[in-house]
């Protein structure tokens, strides 16, 4: 039996950290609990830093 928790209707876990910034996003949850600035700011650090992961795994394996 899977527990669901208040104001969460699917309370699976995200298979990648895209899904999860996006779930998060669209939770009023966490921002009402821990407040909107910092999720804001927990929400740009984490895509800031998919983004130089991803820059770095592109170039370092690009094809010449």
């Amino acid at each position: 039996m899977r527990r669901q928790f208040v104001g969460q209707p699917d309370a699976r876990c995200r298979k990648s950290l895209p899904d999860a910034l996006l779930h998060l996003e669209q939770n009023p949850v966490l921002p009402a609990a821990m407040g909107s600035e910092f999720v804001a700011s927990y929400l740009e650090l984490k895509h800031q830093a998919r983004q130089e992961y991803t820059s770095h795994m592109t170039a370092e394996h690009a094809i010449d």
